[in-house]
């Protein structure tokens, strides 16, 4: 990795009707400055940061699509 981040840092998922975030860093994935391990459900204004120190991104907004 490069900066702190890993090549398949993390990866977002959408898992039961829920936006999930999965680690699967060695450097540390960060939800609202708390170190994350494993999956974590997200909410809407969560900041994510990968690495340390790291981009950050912001959940804006969560959409459920329709399906069958």
């Amino acid at each position: 990795g490069q900066g702190g981040v890993s090549r398949a840092h993390c990866e977002l998922v959408k898992r039961d009707g829920e936006l999930k975030l999965v680690d699967k860093s060695r450097f540390g994935t960060f939800v609202n400055e708390k170190r994350i391990s494993g999956e974590i459900a997200l909410q809407p204004a969560d900041v994510i940061r990968i690495g340390s120190p790291g981009e950050q991104l912001q959940v804006i907004r969560m959409e459920a699509t329709g399906g069958t």
